[in-house]
């Protein structure tokens, strides 16, 4: 599957938490804090999706790279602020850009998310629980039109996003 998976990038994190909490940051004194909190870790985030182990995908699906990608940015917190949302954000980009859109109720997927941030929940009980339908692919990096669709994800998924950043 890595031959015809895009993946979602590091830069495209950050740009992502910087739309959900750049505002937010921006009233609270950081103290000298960056927003992420540590590059080694966003960069182990980003890769996680496309690992593998002897030669084999360690996640073979693509539901399993997207829970692989929100798993270890809601997890491990490699951002100040924020990181269920970039989590969750992320993983839908994944998705969409591959020709998925997930087909969730928002209220489940909250419990979902959580549970996984907590460490309740793994990447394969995540993935087994998300559902996805077929939708436009969009494999080629192209700035704007990556713009638009992250801006259509923040927006159908305002009412989970909000109940995130609460969490």
């Amino acid at each position: 599957m890595h031959e015809t998976t895009r993946f979602v990038t590091a830069d495209e994190l950050i740009y992502i938490n910087e739309l959900l909490v750049g505002a937010e940051l921006e009233q609270k004194t950081l103290l000298g804090k960056q927003r992420v909190r540590d590059l080694d870790l966003l960069a182990a985030a980003v890769g996680r999706p496309a690992q593998t182990v002897f030669g084999a995908d360690a996640f073979p699906t693509l539901d399993e790279k997207a829970a692989a990608l929100l798993h270890a940015v809601a997890r491990y917190h490699p951002f100040a602020d924020g990181n269920k949302r970039t989590a969750t954000v992320g993983a839908i980009l994944m998705l969409a850009m591959n020709g998925r859109g997930v087909a969730w109720d928002a209220h489940a997927a909250l419990g979902q998310i959580v549970a996984m941030a907590e460490g309740q929940a793994e990447v394969g009980d995540f993935a087994a629980w998300l559902v996805t339908e077929p939708g436009p692919s969009f494999l080629q990096p192209d700035a704007d039109q990556d713009q638009r669709l992250i801006d259509r994800i923040l927006r159908e998924h305002d009412w989970l996003l909000s109940e995130l950043a609460s969490r």
